[in-house]
């Protein structure tokens, strides 16, 4: 980046103050437009001769949990195409995102036959959510916003159950150790959910772990999954990563038979839902 974009950056962000939570429609893009910052192949190569660290536990959770998340929805214009914005924000956004104190894990992807476009972003709490967010939309505005439209849907929660596949982004494998994890060219699906105030969400969570999990671990191509809730207002984001869209059909397929057979209403209404092939990665 030259000393003329790097002023531009600073100026942008330091008018970019606010914070956004799924409530609030408004904020700016999450993308970006900058080059790629230099050394990340080499943090690679460092962190490929460490030693690889176990998952926590096998069924229920693992380094996830806890953490904060964040997830931006929006489309992407129909001039515009999906796969040039998923290089901008590989080269752009994702060299700022892993800069940001506690970054942990961070996918962006679209569906080019709906136009949607989404992006996860894993901390290990909210200051670092917080500040990713006010990166974001820095960076949006200044010009790649212009490849999607409108206002994105935010939503930010805690981790509350996960899981993931023997050599996903966080075991700690030579491939999750690569800048992408090996997580570019899988497939995601999203869905944010409004409360039950009948059920209390810790309870969803753990019911979800000791039942849902263990099914959803047994489908072929499966990658990782997790649940968060909102602390203030209850709201849930349910991210799962098969590696192609028939596992995460099947992902969704497994979620309905397993809460028909229950009779679980964890929910209100109908959710909002985000799904595509992830085309930038970060871990």
């Amino acid at each position: 980046m030259n000393s003329r974009g790097r002023a531009q950056m600073n100026a942008a962000m330091s008018e970019t103050t606010r914070r956004f939570v799924l409530k609030l429609a408004g904020g700016a893009a999450l993308l970006a437009f900058a080059g790629a910052g230099a050394g990340r192949a080499a943090l690679a190569q460092e962190a490929l001769a460490q030693e690889a660290s176990p998952v926590a536990s096998p069924a229920g959770g693992n380094g996830l949990n806890g953490n904060s998340v964040v997830i931006r929805i929006r489309a992407v214009k129909p001039d515009r195409s999906a796969d040039a914005l998923m290089a901008l924000i590989q080269d752009g956004f994702v060299p700022l995102v892993e800069d940001v104190p506690g970054f942990i894990w961070y996918v962006a992807g679209a569906d080019p036959e709906t136009g949607g476009q989404f992006s996860v972003g894993v901390f290990a709490d909210e200051a670092g959510a917080a500040e990713s967010n006010r990166r974001a939309a820095a960076w949006g505005e200044l010009g790649a916003a212009e490849f999607v439209a409108g206002e994105p849907t935010v939503y930010d929660g805690e981790i509350g159950v996960a899981a993931e596949a023997p050599g996903a982004a966080m075991t700690g494998s030579p491939e999750a150790l690569t800048p992408t994890g090996g997580l570019v060219g899988k497939y995601a699906v999203i869905r944010l959910r409004q409360p039950n105030p009948d059920w209390p969400v810790e309870k969803v969570l753990e019911l979800i772990g000791e039942g849902y999990v263990p099914l959803v671990r047994e489908i072929p191509g499966f990658v990782l999954y997790f649940g968060s809730a909102d602390p203030v207002s209850g709201g849930q984001a349910y991210v799962g990563v098969f590696a192609d869209k028939a596992g995460a059909d099947e992902s969704t397929r497994v979620a309905r038979e397993w809460l028909t057979e229950n009779a679980y209403t964890f929910f209100a209404g109908d959710p909002i839902l985000a799904e595509g092939v992830i085309g930038a990665a970060a871990v």
